[in-house]
């Protein structure tokens, strides 16, 4: 509701609205802006500037305009659009590579524990099954036969449970993105 030309009483003070500013380089946006001069003059510290906007004219100036302004505050931290992309592209390809180094080494571990558990399934399945084994065998089933039948077992409660892994993995994906 402030426009040019009206007066601002701000702590007692008043004073002259001269424009309207829309910032676009930056993501600190200010409700008001004032001369370096009072604000200065307001604050304890009168040699203290925090922030500087630069609107440039021809965007091929850009990296003359900030070249120029580190040259001027040396220990300034001068942001372009140019720097802010490239320190968010950075970061986001340090994040991609971070999470296919972890989702990596995730699967081959897990790869490994579900092979483990498959193994210590299977022994203890034949440890629990001595009898049926031992029965097999006295019905004339040969050892390769009986291993068969356990290999066979094992490798259909395993597809079965990949099966049912993958259809709640999806279930719970399609949840997640809801």
């Amino acid at each position: 509701g402030i426009s040019a030309g009206q007066t601002l009483t701000i702590n007692g003070t008043s004073y002259a609205v001269r424009g309207l500013v829309t910032p676009t380089l930056t993501g600190n946006v200010s409700d008001i802006y004032f001369s370096l001069g009072t604000l200065q003059s307001a604050s304890t510290n009168d040699s203290r500037i925090n922030e500087i906007l630069v609107k440039v004219a021809n965007a091929n100036n850009v990296d003359a305009v900030a070249a120029a302004i580190t040259k001027k505050l040396p220990g300034a931290q001068v942001l372009t659009a140019k720097s802010l992309a490239d320190q968010v592209t950075g970061s986001l390809a340090n994040a991609h590579s971070l999470a296919s180094s972890l989702g990596t080494a995730m699967a081959v571990i897990i790869l490994i524990a579900a092979f483990l558990i498959a193994a210590l399934l299977t022994t203890s399945s034949v440890g629990k099954r001595v009898r049926e084994i031992g029965t097999l065998r006295a019905i004339g089933w040969r050892r390769g036969r009986v291993v068969r039948q356990i290999v066979a077992e094992t490798m259909g409660i395993g597809v079965i449970g990949a099966l049912l892994g993958v259809v709640i993995g999806f279930g719970v994906s399609e949840a997640v993105n809801l």
